[in-house]
């Protein structure tokens, strides 16, 4: 079996839905930034099964269990991730036979159809009372958290526990990472990804470290929360869906391999996901907007001149409500 996809888009006939898995797309983005600055180059993780990056860490992560004997056949799934990754396990528990039971704060923008059309189970949380309606705070976080944790202690689900578990770092060394070397045969200086977990970014740097040393990788946070670079959380609805955690470590992400931080608004990251749309015809989500929001920065500032590799997170039109706020935008830009 191999490792992240690795075997994906090479015309060869598949055994199942996950060797669909990797091999994506590298293209450059000419339109959104100063050519005069410098390139931006985009690994197309929208072009996956279920439109995400999370494809790579569901297939991994799962065959990794599988093989330590930590997830038996028909062994129920449950975990509480953002909608992406949802989505993602929901495919792959479906490929493997594995029942999937996912938790999700009622203010996710989430298609519970769409998970439902898997086969997978959906426990919807209540908000906290004090968080914003629609927007999933830390404290929404936190209820899903223990409602997991119910459903585990009583059913003896496995939990892929993604903010931790080093097969979402092996998934993006092995695959996204090596698959970017490989496709620019190493010829790039920076990388930038809005963290998460931190397994992209983690997993990316390793694989380009091991190649060459003198690659720089910034981890992007949205201003107010940018624990990372020391700063306190002042703002926990920062509005940028699939990152933005606002936590001091995570554990997949080792301080050593950053060269830095950079901080995007909102706002900024709104404007990015427009003009790749309008620009580009690449329709993202906000996340993806983060990372070409801050590619802009490192190119018109300390990378000027360079290649500069992002990652396509996801795709916008898997979700209804996000595509819909991104027509609001556009029709008011």
């Amino acid at each position: 079996m191999t490792q992240g996809g690795a075997s994906a888009g090479t015309g060869a006939l598949g055994r199942s839905m996950l060797d669909t898995i990797g091999g994506t797309p590298l293209v450059e983005l000419r339109h959104v930034c100063d050519e005069a600055e410098g390139r931006l180059v985009a690994k197309l993780e929208c072009s996956n099964p279920t439109g995400s990056k999370a494809d790579r860490v569901a297939k991994v992560v799962l065959e990794d269990a599988t093989a330590a004997g930590y997830l038996s056949r028909c062994q129920t799934v449950a975990m509480t991730a953002d909608v992406a990754s949802s989505l993602a396990f929901a495919h792959v528990c479906a490929v493997l036979r594995h029942p999937l039971v996912v938790v999700l704060s009622r203010g996710a923008s989430v298609d519970v159809d769409t998970l439902a059309a898997y086969g997978c189970e959906v426990v919807l949380v209540d908000q906290h009372p004090s968080s914003p309606r629609g927007r999933v705070t830390a404290l929404d976080r936190a209820l899903c958290t223990a409602e997991l944790q119910k459903i585990v202690r009583v059913t003896g689900a496995f939990d892929p526990d993604l903010l931790r578990n080093p097969s979402a770092f092996r998934a993006h060394r092995l695959g996204t990472g090596q698959e970017i070397v490989r496709q620019l045969d190493g010829q790039f200086g920076v990388f930038v990804d809005f963290v998460g977990t931190g397994a992209t970014l983690a997993g990316c740097a390793a694989a380009f470290q091991e190649r060459d040393t003198r690659v720089r990788c910034y981890a992007a946070e949205p201003v107010g929360a940018a624990a990372l670079s020391g700063e306190a959380v002042v703002v926990d609805d920062h509005g940028i869906d699939g990152g933005g955690l606002g936590l001091a470590q995570l554990p997949l992400l080792s301080p050593e391999r950053l060269a830095g931080v950079v901080r995007v608004t909102y706002e900024e990251a709104r404007r990015a996901q427009s003009d790749l749309a309008r620009k580009e015809g690449l329709l993202a989500g906000l996340s993806t907007g983060a990372n070409v929001a801050a590619a802009r920065k490192l190119l018109h500032g300390e990378c000027f001149g360079e290649t500069v590799v992002v990652v396509v997170h996801d795709s916008g039109p898997r979700r209804p409500t996000a595509t819909a706020a991104l027509e609001r935008g556009l029709d008011a830009a």
